[in-house]
């Protein structure tokens, strides 16, 4: 894409491209409904005194990255303004409470007014971006009635992307669903949705990522920020820390988490530029805790990790809004007083947030009626209600939960997963994901067998982000559910 900072109006100043007779047209992937809007511009001033009330039909139709726009006054001699602006823009003037000063100030810069039917292609936009066209009649300089719009996205239903002779595996996704991360031991990524471009960094790790495309991670002995292809090491760590790292940061970028290390492990937290060790005192037992790791943070603060006990056992802990260490897997476990041991675990390396912070997720480990074996269960914990729900499906991996309480899973405790599994908690279900995303959004691109494992998903859980590995090579898949 070469588009930077798109702003679409129908301007003279702006080269739009115009097409009455659109036939020939990319092989589509996916087309919007035909958006219709009617409404009636009535006169409500002085100016508009004796012009004749017109009403417009408003129709957009999106293909790929494109949207074509018609516009159907009911008056073909009524004089009008309309254009297309993108949803920061939207955004920016106040949305439809704005729009009617924007269309002012549009017609006092001498913008292009209209007559009759038009109908406009615009090509090259933004991907899975919110556009606007709205239409208003104009008499004298000036809007008379009220302004009609209507809404479109662009949209495609998945995206794969591996550079040649680069290994990739994706880590996190902003809460916006923007940005995607990922690494390998040589390098690392950063993909923009909205660009469709791809960043392939050397020597960095990089495991998270801002809704402004701040990425977080490592460069080794320090802790990384990486902005605008200029990387940064975060000082002030540990005195003979030689191992410290950024797991997570929360989409504003204010807090960011992860570890500091030399042979042993402290979770660290982040804040206006200063980096702390978070306190993680006691294990269930109530002694002293070995080593800790924070591995993510919610947008609400809730921090989630895990603590290495006097035996050396993983076991999931948290940090509430205050920072404050909550070992809420004490209220789970049971320790067999006769044999010594953990009847059963809460915890393990593969603790996750969702992005909201209401819901953890991590292992669940039975031990053996005899005490030997083991049975491996994945789990979420509700932040909010201290509840609970288990997976009764055996040695399911937890891969990454959703803000909405759908856990993604794979059935491999190591690699990707054959294909990627869901289960819910609203309603206590377990499914493939092709199949729970058939089921709520009725979503089956054609072409691309779903398979692999769902490593993050977006605020909205619109935007999911797996990997999977074929012909030797590591890739990374964005599914993007309907809207």
């Amino acid at each position: 894409m070469t588009n930077q900072n798109i702003f679409f109006i129908f301007a003279p100043d702006i080269k739009l491209v115009f097409s009455l007779n659109y036939f020939i047209m990319r092989k589509m992937r996916f087309i919007l409904p035909l958006l219709t809007a009617v409404a009636v511009l009535s006169s409500c001033n002085e100016k508009g005194k004796g012009i004749v009330e017109t009403s417009f039909e408003i129709n957009m139709a999106q293909q790929d990255n494109c949207i074509t726009v018609t516009i159907v006054p009911s008056e073909n001699d009524a004089v009008y303004i309309t254009g297309l602006v993108m949803e920061d823009d939207w955004t920016a003037f106040g949305g439809s409470d704005g729009l009617l000063q924007y269309i002012n100030d549009q017609i006092a810069q001498g913008a292009e007014l209209s007559s009759g039917t038009q109908s406009r292609m615009f090509e090259d936009l933004f991907w899975q971006t919110k556009y606007y066209t709205y239409a208003a009649q104009v008499n004298e300089g000036a809007v008379i009635g009220t302004p009609v719009w209507e809404e479109s996205m662009t949209y495609r239903p998945y995206v794969t992307f591996a550079p040649e002779n680069v290994i990739i595996g994706p880590s996190a996704v902003s809460d916006n669903g923007r940005y995607i991360v990922g690494c390998s031991d040589a390098e690392s990524f950063i993909y923009d949705v909205r660009l469709d471009s791809l960043t392939v960094v050397p020597n960095l790790i990089f495991y998270d990522v801002t809704d402004s495309g701040v990425v977080y991670g490592t460069s080794g002995p320090y802790p990384l920020i990486w902005e605008n292809g200029n990387p940064t090491d975060v000082t002030g760590i540990p005195d003979g820390s030689n191992d410290n790292c950024f797991f997570s940061v929360t989409p504003d970028g204010k807090t960011a988490v992860g570890y500091s290390g030399s042979g042993d492990m402290r979770p660290v937290i982040y804040e206006n530029g200063v980096l702390s060790i978070l306190p993680y005192d006691l294990d269930p037992e109530g002694k002293d805790a070995t080593m800790a790791v924070a591995s993510e943070i919610g947008s609400n603060g809730w921090i989630t990790g895990y603590i290495l006990d006097n035996t050396y056992m993983e076991v999931g802990c948290a940090w509430n809004q205050n920072h404050e260490y909550d070992l809420y897997t004490d209220e789970l476990m049971v320790w067999n007083d006769g044999f010594g041991y953990w009847e059963n675990i809460y915890g393990g390396l593969e603790n996750c947030i969702s992005p909201n912070g209401k819901y953890i997720a991590s292992w669940r480990t039975n031990t053996g009626d005899d005490g030997w074996g083991s049975f491996m269960f994945a789990y979420v914990f509700d932040t909010e209600t201290r509840e609970t729900y288990n997976v009764d499906q055996e040695a399911y991996c937890p891969d990454c939960v959703s803000s909405q309480g759908q856990l993604f899973l794979s059935d491999v405790t190591m690699g990707y997963s054959s294909v990627p599994y869901v289960y819910d908690v609203n309603d206590n279900t377990f499914s493939t994901f092709a199949d729970y995303a058939k089921s709520n959004y009725n979503y089956s691109p054609e072409g691309l067998t779903m398979q692999g494992s769902v490593v993050a998903v977006s605020e909205d859980g619109k935007t999911v982000v797996g990997g999977y590995a074929a012909d030797k090579t590591f890739y990374t898949v964005i599914y993007f559910l309907p809207r």
